[in-house]
């Protein structure tokens, strides 16, 4: 019984390790941050580069130079999201709990 919470306990314990880490501003690639995993759960595509792809975004600076409008209304409806900000949110909390070894 001990050895099983023991277990638990440096879980718990590298979790924290893990998520401290991560603490402040960290430069992550689109597939660290959208696995082909989390966008096959969340969207109408396999990959961050497939969801990308009729928008012409192919790097930083065509995401950048992207309409927010063309952006936003692919979001509502190949998502299960109501914005860009709400499917960067999740997706940041599912990597920290990859990374942190909880997911």
């Amino acid at each position: 019984m001990s050895d099983g919470f023991d277990n638990l306990i440096n879980k718990l314990e590298h979790a924290q390790h893990k998520m401290e880490s991560m603490n402040g501003t960290h430069d992550y690639k689109w597939s660290e941050l959208f696995p082909d995993s989390f966008m096959k759960d969340h969207t109408k595509s396999a990959s961050i580069n497939e969801f990308f792809s009729d928008l012409g975004v192919t790097d930083k600076k065509s995401f950048d130079a992207l309409p927010q409008q063309k952006l936003e209304k692919k979001i509502q409806t190949e998502t299960d999201f109501e914005s860009w900000r709400a499917m960067n949110e999740r997706a940041a909390a599912e990597m920290a709990l990859r990374q942190s070894g909880l997911l």
